[in-house]
């Protein structure tokens, strides 16, 4: 339940005939600012995006 509160993951059911047929669940990540350390850049300063 953590991850939903946080917007990380959704999970949803899928119903026949008021019967469970199955789910799925969507994921996410998030890197928390607070805790990257700037030694943890790349010195070039150069990120991928």
């Amino acid at each position: 339940m953590e991850y939903q509160q946080e917007r990380l993951s959704v999970t949803r059911l899928a119903y026949i005939d008021s019967e469970i047929a199955g789910f799925f669940t969507l994921v996410a990540d998030c890197i928390d600012a607070k805790q990257v350390d700037p030694e943890d850049g790349n010195p070039t300063g150069n990120t991928r995006r």
